[in-house]
């Protein structure tokens, strides 16, 4: 096998190990949050209000993944979802402020568990995510690649 799909291989191994950690620790055990959830409040924070498509995208979900973490949030009273107005058929998705609440403990946990951190690990985790991000975009260009060859036959 060559080195990259080496890396690759490692990489992937890596990433589900630190998601099935984070998912089994006290941060997110307690809060009762999966992490795709705490994604989403974490999201719809950010953004003061999201529609569920953009939601999925952001996150990296489908649309149907990202209604049922939608609905799950609803109803446990940490989503709210508008309702539409008379010139705006998009509904948007905004923390209630319970759904607040629980994302600063997450986070607040989250923080903790990092501890300090120095120059060099910040790097080498913001080195990660542009790795991560240049993979994916290449897989989706592969993809796209793909589909355009499909159409065309």
């Amino acid at each position: 096998m060559s080195e990259q799909i080496e890396q690759f291989a490692t990489l992937a191994s890596e990433s589900l190990r630190l998601i099935a950690r984070l998912n089994g620790s006290a941060v997110f055990s307690n809060t009762e949050l999966t992490i795709a959830e705490w994604l989403a409040l974490r999201q719809v924070a950010l953004t003061d209000g999201s529609r569920q498509s953009a939601l999925a995208s952001k996150i990296g979900v489908t649309r149907q993944r990202a209604a049922q973490i939608a609905q799950r949030l609803r109803e446990r009273g940490l989503l709210e979802m508008s309702e539409p107005s008379a010139d705006n058929k998009a509904r948007l998705l905004t923390v209630s402020d319970e759904g607040l609440r629980l994302l600063s403990q997450t986070n607040d946990g989250l923080e903790e568990m990092l501890g300090p951190q120095s120059a060099q690990v910040s790097g080498m985790m913001e080195r990660a995510v542009k790795g991560t991000r240049l993979v994916s975009r290449r897989f989706k260009a592969v993809e796209d690649a793909a589909a355009e060859e499909i159409t065309a036959a």
